[in-house]
This record gives structure tokens, C-alpha cells and sequence, in this order.
């Protein structure tokens, strides 16, 4: 206990201090002033200055009074009369108050370690609930797939919240894991503050959790208090984000999902490819989950792969949370032939090490991201492949899993 105190004691003296050091240096107050970060700063500045994060002349005045250029990035077309805002939700923008109360110089940095700090806590978790094998060897091989992972870096460097959403889908599956459901429910409720999940991921994650009822009840009260705290304090504001979302969901500009995948494979007419290959996609995931009949794990793994490539809109480093995906097939991995784990090692290596960084050049040159969405296609293959390739079925991780296990080897 005492050992525990003086870590956490250590690490947030460390945490402070690495703030203290950046804010100093100027970075990431620089880089993230006209990047993704600034609307999580901006949006919740309105809260405090009366304004709405969703009115194009409000979000106008403050990119020019802070002396950002995020407005003249794509996929914005003018800097002095932008398309739409913040396509976040006004939860979202309340539940970061705190960043908007620190002036932008201090809340950049505070934000990186925030981050950074939110990784490593979900690689933990994955490494003490998910890796149970082989933790040493497979935490290793977790935490180098990590480092070598584009979306992490991007995600780093333009200071997106989807390093909290790994952290916060992480720590929802330790928990299952480890039996605390409420927690779970919690922690999955959390997604909310960037809901493009929520239309495959979740509901799967619901039905399969190992204490549904306790999980589904953390999880709607959750997204309940978050969604009915910011409609008491600014109830106007959910009409207006919509018309954000929807402008920026109809926009031509970069997206990483199937639903502009005829973009860049101009194949059929207009609009075709798209729900073709998000049907198939779909239908796949649906008809290997009802034939093998995975366990909770696999399932997790496959269906936020499912989840990304079917999401509205996205970019390279909404894949963040693919991280969780890693681990359960590093796990995957433990359980099968030395020679085919050789092999599922070195797969995992080119779909998480390689892919995103070719498909990351590639949009580069395109000026579009549309080929991203193969490398969540790659990594649901390969959890697949992982599931079949398993000599005996995955360790059942929790209680309600081995009974299950023991039954079907008694049958």
C-alpha cells in the first residue's frame, strides 16, 4: 500500500514537473494552437465567455483573438467564414472546462501529459487483465507495437482525444476482465465524449459483456448524467452541433472509413462501393461472431475493428484504440503452434508497424485519407486468422468465461 502511494506520489511529481518543462519551451503550445487541440480548448472557453462553440462567428473571433490557423486546415474551405465548428458533442465541450480554465500556453502541455500519462495507464491494464500467458514477453511486444503505431504519433503530435479513448475502452475491458462490471459500464459510458464507436462497438460490447446487466446500468447512467448535464446547462446547443457533424460528415474532404472508400477506388458508381463493402464487412463480422462463437475478448477485438471502418468519419488516429485490439491478439497468439505464433507475430508487426505508416505517405500524396480504413480491415483479418489459428480455445479470463469453457470441453 505504501509502495503504491509513493508511485502514485512519484508520478505525478514527475507529470507536473514534464509540464512545468514544456510549457516552458513553448511546446506543444505552438504546434497545437492551429491543430486538432485547439477546438478542445476553444469549445469549452465558450462555456466560460458566454458564447457557443457551435456559432461559426464566435469560433471565428477566437481563432483569430488566439492567433490560431486551424481554420484554414482542411477539410475547412475558409478561414474567415468556416463550413461548420467543433463537430464534438456539448458534453464533451463541458467535461473539459478545467483545460479552458488554464491559459492556452499551460493547457497544451497539460493536455500532452494527459495523454501520455492515459496511454501507458491502458497499456498497463491491457498488460495486467489482457496478457495473461505470457506478461513480460507479450507486455513487451504490446509496448513496442505501440511505439512503432502511427495513429499513436499523430495523435501526439496534433493533441486528439483519442488517446483518453484508448485509455478509457482499455481500462472498460480490465475491468470486465477482472469483474468489475460498474466500472466497465463507466468507463464505456466515457466513449461518449467521441461517440463514433457507439454504432457497432458498443452495442456488441453490451451483449457480451460478462455481467451485461450491471454493465448496461453503469453505461446509461453514465452517458445519462453526461448528456443531461450539458443539456441543463445549454440546452440550444444540440440542434447546432448536429448541423456540425452533418457538415463535416458531407464534406470532401479527408475521411478514413468505408463510406468514402469509392474516393480513392473509383470501382462502381457514386456511392455503391461504400455500403457494398460496409454490408460485407458487416455481414463478415456478423457470421464468423454466430459460427465460432468467440469468446468476450475476440469479440471486443473484431467488432472495434468493425466499428472504425463503419464509423461516420474519421482519421488515422481515431485507430488509437486499435491498441486494444493488439493485445487481445498478442493474447490470441500465446495459444496457438510456435511456428504459426512466429508467423501471427510477424503479421501483427506489418498490420500495426508498417501498414498505417504506407497508407499514412500514401494520403500524403493523395491529399486524402480514404485508404486508411484498410489497416482496421487488416487488423480484424488478422484477429480472425488469430481466433482459428488457436490450438485450445483463448484462457477464459473471467469466471463466467471458464465455466463456459468447461462446458464445452465436457461436451
Amino acid at each position: 500500500m505504501r509502495a503504491t502511494v509513493l508511485g502514485s506520489l512519484v508520478a505525478v511529481a514527475a507529470a507536473v514537473l514534464a509540464t512545468a518543462a514544456l510549457a516552458r519551451i513553448g511546446w506543444p503550445a505552438e504546434t497545437y494552437r492551429s491543430s486538432d487541440y485547439f477546438q478542445f480548448w476553444a469549445g469549452p472557453r465558450a462555456l466560460l465567455e458566454g458564447g457557443s462553440p457551435y456559432d461559426t462567428v464566435w469560433w471565428t473571433q477566437i481563432h483569430l483573438r488566439e492567433g490560431s490557423h486551424a481554420l484554414a486546415q482542411p477539410p475547412q474551405v475558409s478561414a474567415t467564414a468556416p463550413a461548420w465548428t467543433s463537430p464534438y458533442p456539448p458534453w464533451t465541450q463541458l467535461v473539459l472546462v478545467p483545460f479552458a480554465l488554464l491559459p492556452f500556453n499551460l493547457a497544451a502541455p497539460t493536455w500532452l501529459v494527459l495523454q501520455v500519462a492515459a496511454v501507458l495507464a491502458g497499456l498497463a491494464a491491457l498488460r495486467m487483465r489482457a496478457l495473461l500467458s505470457a506478461p513480460s514477453r507479450d507486455g513487451f511486444l504490446l509496448v513496442g507495437t505501440a511505439l512503432a503505431f502511427q495513429p499513436l504519433w499523430v495523435t501526439i503530435v496534433g493533441g486528439n482525444l483519442d488517446g483518453l479513448l484508448f485509455a478509457a475502452l482499455a481500462g472498460a475491458l480490465a475491468a470486465s476482465l477482472a469483474g468489475r462490471a460498474a466500472l466497465a459500464g463507466v468507463l464505456l459510458g466515457a466513449l461518449a465524449l467521441k461517440p463514433h464507436l457507439f454504432l457497432v462497438l458498443v452495442p456488441v460490447y453490451l451483449v457480451t459483456a460478462p455481467d451485461r446487466r450491471t454493465t448496461a446500468i453503469a453505461f446509461a447512467a453514465t452517458v445519462t448524467a453526461l448528456v443531461g448535464a450539458s443539456g441543463a446547462l445549454r440546452p440550444d446547443w444540440l440542434a447546432p452541433w448536429l448541423t456540425s457533424v452533418t457538415a463535416l460528415g458531407t464534406s470532401a474532404g479527408s475521411n478514413a472509413t468505408l463510406w468514402t472508400i469509392d474516393r480513392a477506388l473509383p470501382l462502381l458508381p457514386r456511392g455503391v462501393l461504400p455500403a457494398a463493402a460496409a454490408l460485407a464487412t458487416l455481414g463478415t463480422f456478423a457470421v464468423w461472431w454466430i459460427r465460432t462463437r468467440p469468446l468476450f475478448e475476440s469479440v471486443i477485438g473484431a467488432a472495434l475493428c468493425v466499428s472504425l471502418a463503419l464509423a461516420p468519419h474519421g482519421w488515422s488516429y481515431d485507430l488509437v484504440v486499435l491498441l486494444v485490439t493488439t493485445a487481445i491478439i498478442i493474447e490470441l497468439l500465446a495459444h496457438v503452434l510456435v511456428g504459426r505464433r512466429a508467423v501471427g507475430v510477424v503479421l501483427l508487426a506489418l498490420v500495426t508497424g508498417v501498414l498505417p505508416w504506407m497508407l499514412y505517405a500514401v494520403a500524403f500524396r493523395r491529399g486524402g485519407e480514404e485508404l486508411t480504413v484498410l489497416a482496421p480491415l487488416a487488423l480484424l483479418a488478422l484477429v480472425v486468422v488469430a481466433e482459428r489459428w488457436s490450438r485450445v480455445r483463448p484462457r477464459a479470463w473471467t469466471e463466467v468465461e471458464r465455466e463456459g469453457a468447461e462446458a464445452m470441453n465436457l461436451t
